[in-house]
């Protein structure tokens, strides 16, 4: 089997047991880990691409309360685990995504899940942006912090050393306490905007986040729908497996009433 199917097996399984437990958010669950894992590498867990490490995945399977042992071996042979696609049975009644999702109740084909999913990305790429664009203005915020510091500093060693001296300059002195004064309300001013560029940072991203869970959400989506088709697909089958029938049945019994009717004919030959 290739990997991409044995990847597809195991997250499908994967994804269950986290819908089982009530869908935890990527960031519950990297705490329920102890830190072992971030959310990022839960969300890539439950989405779709390249499945993390074994290493990664245990600590999720633990904080979701599955039995380890159990997907260590479906990874190691997945094949013995997969759904037939003949005589699907219908999915469990709960296992629908919550009414009233905003993104996700009008994905009812792969177009609509595509289009969403375009969403997500932007979305993400965006936040991505935006971040970065913090992390310049935090870190140059940091750069001038530093400064003011250090002038601060300056200016008070000055007036350290001018109160031991004798005769000091007041006019000087009063000049120089002014200075301290101004630049600690500008430090005071930075610190506040640098509290606030840590805020907005960290609503980004918390904002990502959900993104990556809303992307998760949409994985079982997607399930739902490959499971949708691979139902209409049986039923069609089954339907013309049945329709088959009844036309053989049919052409069986119109051959024995001319079979009947040659006999009561005498027209017989066989």
């Amino acid at each position: 089997m290739e990997r991409d199917d044995a990847s597809r097996i195991f997250r499908y399984h994967l994804r269950r047991l986290h819908h089982e437990r009530g869908e935890p958010s990527a960031r519950d669950l990297a705490k329920w880990t102890g830190g072992e894992i971030g959310p990022d590498v839960v969300s890539a867990a439950l989405r779709d691409g390249v499945l993390p490490g074994w290493g990664h995945l245990e600590p999720l399977i633990r904080a979701l309360g599955g039995d380890v042992e159990w997907f260590r071996r479906l990874l190691e042979n997945p094949w013995r685990h997969q759904p037939r696609l003949v005589a699907l049975p219908a999915p469990p009644a709960d296992w629908r995504l919550a009414e009233g999702e905003p993104d996700l109740r009008h994905v009812h084909t792969s177009a609509d899940a595509e289009a969403v999913q375009e969403d997500l990305d932007a979305r993400a790429g965006e936040q991505e942006r935006q971040q970065q664009t913090l992390r310049e203005q935090l870190a140059r915020a940091r750069e001038q912090l530093a400064d003011l510091n250090d002038r601060i500093t300056h200016l008070q060693d000055r007036l350290t050393q001018m109160t031991r001296e004798a005769g000091a300059d007041t006019e000087l002195r009063d000049r120089l306490l002014a200075d301290v004064a101004a630049l600690e309300k500008e430090r005071d001013l930075l610190r506040q905007e640098i509290d606030e560029l840590r805020e907005k940072l960290r609503r980004s991203r918390e904002d990502k986040i959900d993104l990556l869970d809303q992307g998760v959400r949409l994985a079982y989506r997607w399930v739902e729908l490959r499971w949708e088709w691979a139902r209409s697909e049986e039923l069609r089958r089954e339907k013309a497996e049945t329709d088959l029938r009844k036309e053989r049945e049919r052409r069986l019994t119109l051959e024995e009433e001319v079979r009947e009717l040659r006999r009561l004919t005498g027209r017989d030959t066989v």
